[in-house]
């Protein structure tokens, strides 16, 4: 009977607090300070200080836990005001940098905000969504609502106040612009609507007319085409139409052709209309707005609320190439207005400036267009510092400045990110001060531990990256791709430094991970194989430092991995038994484990819900082992697998799930916790009795069903061994007493906006919890224990200098191959050689790009043909000894006479082979023959089947078929088919046709009676004299009847005769 796992002693408290986070995707900004830019990131605000981009200071303000809206900064006193996802959603006013909270706006929306903008003096802006789309105007010094009013119930594009007039708001719709003017009468503000479509500015696109002569024969009025031609000093050229509506006179259309340079080249337009769809709005400062339109339009509204007819110009811009062929280029994407002239956000990803002639109380009319920056990112926003002397960039690639005084971008990016989503984290010992990520684009980034600002970034080109592990102990990492290549970095003060690559699986790797001492990395992929990899960061040469030590198949998609390392076995009554390390302090050691666990989740098709795989190492085996079969060297490679056949030091075993599981700990020897659903599980894994280290199942015990949320990852650490975290898919972090399986407490590490938790790390010192969510955005926790940890599994002082000198040492890896390919190809090589030496075509070469177990297959190989090669050439010599002579004794006996001559079948020395072919040759032809007349056999036998089965069964001589006659037509000849083959009838069927032909009959005499019937009743009748002689009626229906039987259905009697 199996013992009850022994309980982990009862845990001391554990505390989390978030320390920042931090995750830029491209959102909009907005400025606390003349120097201080901010941003929001999943469940709270990221404030950035630019004024020295070397030397960036970070902070991160968190909000309530349910993730952070709109939100808006007022640099010129220092305020920022943000929107959270409460119902009903609440609006804090904060101070910078203090981050005190001021006050708080509420009845301002039913569900959530949409905008929020503060004026240049005591006003703050919001717009809510649906359902209410309410717009409402607060003063945020006092806390009063100036003024609320419905708006038109749809999502909006862009919301403004007017920066020279807080009294003037714009709220800009994919169709219209509703401009809002706020007036107070009778000591209450009102707000007064006007909508202005764009159906109103929509006059007149180019459409061309590309032939010179109809354009010439047009230009017959006195105007000359210089007259309409404007030449814009671009670098490529622009198609303009000017539909300009002026305030007292009419419609004046200017015309711009495409080439610049060539008079001649004028072209012809019809007027075609097309649907505007706004894009982008901004406020100009003489009483006009500027409308972005999604087919490179610009509209520009002169604003004059006493009029019915508002002058606007509707300008489209187009790139001749692109013109032609997609007709947009998406050039206001977003727009914002300086005293330079407009720039312009294009979809093309590229930042343009449009300049206009200064025209005052006018509409302005462009002049120029140039290009500012052209980014390889998406474009989300533009704008301005406080100051106006620098354009911020938003994209996804992070914030960059465009210097306006200088007309030069600036470096480095204020907030750089790298393309692509963050698959995995870690963080980096033994400092424990860097977090790394990596995205499945390949771009691995390091962060600072303190504030989250990025230190350095390197790049793997053509792969996608799929998993990221750090040493516990040293600073190196191992970045895995989805095609099975691993790619060991070290992380040094300079950066990351690629010092070995090696493909190891022949498919996506699954899961990886090191054991606590950093020795054994195992790695389990979608080829169903599992991997050792030995780390001795001691040796010199690279490839001894990461040596794959063993591979097995499993039995199954593998879907989780955990390992642990245990040293020598104490046990009582054959239990292990557990330390307390919360009330007894152990300073650092370096503990030497004896054993280490291996436990493998599976996806099998034997089992309803998997199966877990147990793999223990026996380390004292190994060494031993090694020791005995290899002479180690440093300065050279030293290939050495183990053999698990031969050896004790490998021990495998599998066991059935209890349940449906998404993730598993190992928190003792013969102990796991288990995480599916909303549940956790611990479960024993007992020895047999008298027999230690042969386990007999895996038995659940205690379950907790009080998980705040269903699945997620499980996580541990050494030094503090009596605490789990549980990570849900959702997002939220729960704190887990291993003792007890109880959740003493449970925090949301993500919001909702953040769609959840994708991979989470524990440093090795408990120090710091890091994750990252499915949109990017990391996290950090800084933990607090009251306890005693346990042992720190780090290095002396000494011998980890000498460990960090000896990597620093490495020769960087330069797209070289690895130590067991080349020793492979320098054998093949070798081969090779002989082979070309007595004429013998050699085998294929190893591929560079193979995989480690398709280089040890064609090793084999290699040894095979080693072990075969020198029997092979000794043949194939004596063979062209013997043939050489062969060929001389031939010669000598061509030149005798004829007389004299051998018969040529006698330089045939192997009669017996001779006679053997001819043998065989007889023996093929017999069989030949044999399947020939087979065959011939089976056709004739199909044929009598057939003839027996249909054609004997019918009946031949006397049987005809007849073809249907047209009564209306004289047939000469009738259609007969005389022996026609038919099947026999039978009796029932013959008396059925005749029953159906007697009362065809009965039908006819009785229509014959009826007619009869009818005519001698009739009162009509005509004299003899004047009226025609009549047939006898009776004789007309003797015809009928004849007619009638002739015509027959041959249906009834045709198959009868």
């Amino acid at each position: 009977m199996a013992v009850r796992a022994t309980r982990l002693q009862s845990a001391k408290p554990l505390t989390l607090s978030r320390w920042w986070t931090n995750g830029y995707h491209g959102q909009s900004i907005a400025f606390v300070d003349q120097t201080v830019l901010f941003y929001a990131i999943d469940d709270g605000l990221r404030f950035h200080d630019f004024v020295d981009p070397s030397n960036q200071t970070c902070l991160t303000v968190q909000a309530n836990g349910i993730g952070v809206g709109v939100f808006a900064g007022n640099a010129d006193i220092h305020l920022f005001a943000f929107a959270d996802y409460q119902r009903p959603p609440i609006i804090h006013l904060r101070q910078y940098p203090s981050l005190q909270e001021i006050k708080q706006f509420t009845d301002g929306a039913e569900l959530e905000y949409s905008a929020l903008e503060f004026s240049a003096t005591e006003e703050l802006l919001s717009l809510s969504t649906s359902p209410d789309y309410l717009l409402t105007i607060w003063n945020w010094r006092t806390g009063v609502k100036l003024a609320q009013c419905e708006t038109t119930k749809k999502p909006p594009v862009e919301i403004s106040f007017n920066p020279n007039s807080w009294y003037d708001i714009g709220i800009l719709y994919r169709d219209q612009i509703n401009l809002y003017t706020c007036e107070r009468r009778n000591d209450k503000y009102v707000l007064f609507e006007r909508q202005l479509t764009l159906e109103l500015f929509n006059q007149t696109v180019a459409h061309n007319q590309p032939t010179y002569q109809q354009t010439k024969t047009k230009q017959s009025n006195p105007l000359r085409v210089a007259d309409v031609i404007r030449r814009f000093p671009s670098r490529f050229s622009f198609t303009l139409v000017d539909s300009t509506i002026g305030t007292d006179k009419g419609t004046s259309v200017k015309l711009v052709a495409f080439d610049t340079e060539n008079e001649d080249a004028f072209q012809t337009y019809i007027d075609e209309k097309i649907q505007l769809v706004a894009t982008s709005f901004c406020w100009g400062d003489k009483g006009y707005v500027f409308i972005g339109t999604a087919d490179d339009s610009l509209i520009q509204v002169l604003l004059q609320f006493d009029r019915e007819k508002q002058p606007f110009r509707a300008t489209r811009f187009a790139e001749e190439e692109k013109f032609k062929t997609t007709g947009s280029i998406g050039m206001f994407k977003k727009i914002s207005l300086h005293k330079h002239g407009l720039f312009c956000a294009g979809a093309d990803d590229i930042v343009r400036l449009v300049t206009f002639e200064n025209q005052d109380g006018a509409l302005q009319e462009a002049n120029n267009v140039s290009d500012v920056m052209d980014l390889s990112a998406n474009i989300a926003t533009v704008t301005f510092n406080p100051a106006y002397n620098n354009l911020f960039i938003c994209s996804k690639q992070g914030v960059d400045i465009f210097d306006l005084i200088s007309m030069e971008p600036k470096q480095p990016s204020i907030v750089p990110v790298a393309l692509g989503k963050i698959v995995d984290i870690a963080t980096v010992n033994p400092t424990n001060e860097i977090v790394v990520t990596i995205r499945d684009t390949g771009a691995l980034e390091a962060w600072s531990i303190k504030d989250g600002s990025r230190k350095f970034c390197e790049y793997i080109e053509n792969q996608t990256i799929n998993h990221l592990v750090a040493s516990p102990l040293l600073p190196f990492m191992v970045v895995t791709s989805k095609t099975g290549i691993f790619y060991f970095y070290e992380l040094n003060k300079a950066g990351f430094r690629l010092i070995h690559r090696l493909r190891v699986h022949g498919n996506e790797i699954r899961c990886i991970k090191f054991n606590p001492h950093g020795t054994l990395l195992v790695s389990v992929g979608m080829d169903n194989s599992l991997f050792l990899m030995e780390i001795k960061p001691d040796e010199t040469y690279v490839d001894n430092i990461f040596q794959i030590i063993y591979r097995t198949d499993l039995d199954g998609e593998p879907f989780a991995l955990d390992l642990d390392d245990f040293g020598k076995r104490n046990t009582i009554n054959g239990d292990d038994v557990q330390r307390d390390y919360d009330d007894e302090h152990i300073g650092n050691i370096q503990e030497k484990s004896n054993e280490t666990r291996i436990v493998i989740a599976l996806n099998a098709k034997t089992e309803k819900y998997g199966r877990f795989f147990i793999v223990d190492f026996d380390w004292q085996q190994y060494r031993e082992s090694r020791t005995s079969q290899t002479s180690i060297a440093s300065e050279s490679y030293v290939d050495y697998v183990i053999n698990d056949s031969t050896t004790k030091i490998i021990t495998k075993t599998n066991f059935a799930f209890h349940d449906a599981i998404e993730d598993f700990l190992i928190t003792a020897r013969n102990q796991l916790i288990t995480v599916g659903a909303a549940s956790l599980r611990m479960c024993r894994i007992p020895d047999e009795i008298g027999k230690p280290g042969k386990l007999t199942s895996v038995e659940a015990q205690d379950s907790l069903t009080g998980l705040p949320s269903a699945g997620g990852h499980l996580y541990k650490n050494k030094t503090i061994p009596s605490w789990v975290i549980c990570v849900s898919r959702d997002g939220i972090l729960s704190m887990i007493r291993a003792s007890d399986m109880a959740v003493e407490s449970s925090l949301p590490a993500h919001s909702s906006i953040s769609r959840g938790c994708c991979k989470s790390a524990w440093s090795v010192d408990s120090k710091y919890i890091v994750s990252v969510a499915e949109d990017s955005s990391i996290v950090v926790f800084e933990t607090k224990y009251a306890g005693r940890f346990g042992p720190n599994l780090s290095y002396a002082p000494e011998e980890l200098n000498h460990k960090m000198r000896n990597l620093a040492t490495l020769v960087t890896y330069e797209n070289a191959a690895s130590a067991l390919y080349d020793s492979i190809n320098d054998r093949f090589r070798a081969y090779e050689k002989k082979f070309q030496a007595v004429g013998m075509v050699s085998p294929s070469g190893p591929k560079e790009d193979s995989s480690w177990l398709q280089l040890k297959e064609y090793e084999a190989t290699l040894q095979n043909l080693d072990a075969h090669l020198t029997s092979k050439i000794g043949i194939h010599n004596e063979l062209e000894r013997i043939r050489k002579e062969l060929h001389e004794l031939m010669a000598i006996n061509g030149t005798r006479e004829e007389k004299a001559q051998l018969d040529r079948r006698e330089f045939d020395l192997d009669s017996e082979e001779q006679e053997r072919q001819r043998k065989e040759k007889d023996a093929m032809i017999s069989k030949i023959r044999d399947e020939t007349v087979t065959k011939n056999l089976v056709r004739l036998m199909k044929r009598e089947v057939i003839k027996q089965q249909c054609w004997d069964s019918m009946t031949v001589k006397g049987r005809c078929i007849e073809g249907i006659i047209n009564p209306t037509r004289k047939q000469a000849v009738p259609i007969v088919v005389e022996n026609y083959p038919l099947l026999p009838r039978s009796l029932e069927e013959v008396e059925n046709i005749r029953q159906i032909i007697e009362r065809r009959r009965i039908e006819i005499a009785e229509k014959k009676m009826r007619r009869q019937i009818f005519s001698e009743g009739s009162t009509v009748h005509e004299t003899s004299v004047d009226a025609p002689a009549r047939e006898d009626p009776s004789t007309l229906d003797n015809e009928e009847e004849h007619r009638e039987q002739k015509t027959q259905s041959i249906a009834l009697i045709g198959s009868v005769r």
